[in-house]
């Protein structure tokens, strides 16, 4: 029986497609499905399954109202239930300067490994710093100059209730987040893989979350991206000081274009805080750049797990 909270996701999600492209005068549609068969062999044991860990559906547009506005609302069937994932505006203040206003439910501009979106991943999935990172979505606010585009010099800051996405927080403790980075040369630098070619282009980025007037949640990292003539490689070094405990980790990952195949490898690690490490080496046949391709990769998590990995996506 399909529950309450289900049907309002459901509900929502029609009237969002139906309405929203009125407002716009190019709407766009778009999805991605992956589907993943994962084998893990821990203590002498295998055990292996399927699962769709991503079936989404969105509707969003650059120009709605001929203003220049953008959104973009997204729901997630995957893992078997309904869920919010974007709903937001993007509104420009000062065309001239490129400052934009963004608020709503999406990602915090913290971090470029969570940045890059999942179906644009060299490998199957994130590293593992990608969680201890404390970054994803939430509900907020912040100003910037469409940083994801990656132009020159890219920024953003603004304030997110700190308690995740689709969450309605008891009292108010707004968490600062802010990002700056530099970028040479025309890179897409939340995409891994050098799938253009071309002469060198790289970008260095740094990220903070902190909430004001607290001495122990501080959280940053800096990462990195270059790519030059089918070469890319990524990767960065994060710190939380959360609950008085120093966290720190990093991950480094490279990878090689050979007509439409792209292996790619990464090691992740915990310095302080974790002892956790991974690594992982994979290959994925792209069919259509990373819209439509087949992904495998064998991991090696704390020395002692083997996990073995293989993901279809169909995106449009």
């Amino acid at each position: 029986m399909i529950s309450e909270f289900m049907m309002r996701i459901v509900l929502s999600f029609v009237l969002g497609v139906t309405a929203f492209p009125a407002l716009a005068e190019d709407p766009k549609f778009s999805g991605r499905v992956q589907v993943r068969s994962v084998v893990d062999q821990h203590d002498d044991e295998t055990h292996g399954h399927l699962l769709v860990p991503r079936a989404r559906f969105a509707a969003s547009a650059k120009d709605a109202f001929g203003r220049g506005v953008g959104y973009k609302f997204q729901i997630d069937f995957g893992k078997g239930k309904a869920g919010l994932k974007d709903f937001y505006v993007d509104v420009p203040l000062f065309d001239r300067k490129g400052v934009r206003l963004w608020l709503g439910q999406g990602k915090k501009p913290f971090g470029r490994q969570q940045l890059t979106s999942s179906g644009r991943l060299a490998l199957v999935d994130r590293a593992f710093t990608d969680k201890l990172s404390g970054a994803g979505r939430d509900v907020g606010l912040y100003l910037h100059n469409r940083f994801s585009k990656s132009p020159r010099f890219e920024w953003a800051f603004g304030l997110f209730n700190g308690t995740g996405a689709n969450t309605v927080p008891d009292h108010a403790e707004p968490q600062l987040v802010a990002r700056v980075g530099y970028n040479h040369g025309k890179i897409k630098g939340y995409s891994e893989g050098d799938l253009k070619g071309g002469a060198l282009r790289f970008g260095l980025g740094a990220s903070v979350m902190h909430i004001p007037g607290s001495e122990s949640d501080l959280k940053a990292e800096v990462d990195f991206v270059a790519k030059a003539h089918g070469f890319a490689a990524t990767g960065g070094f994060f710190f939380d000081d959360g609950d008085n405990e120093n966290t720190q980790s990093y991950h480094m990952e490279v990878s090689k274009v050979f007509g439409h195949w792209l292996p790619a490898l990464r090691y992740a690690d915990g310095i302080s805080g974790t002892e956790k490490s991974e690594f992982r080496v994979g290959l994925t046949r792209l069919m259509k750049a990373h819209k439509y391709k087949y992904q495998a990769s064998y991991g090696l998590i704390d020395g002692e797990e083997q996990q073995v990995l293989g993901q279809l996506q169909l995106a449009f």
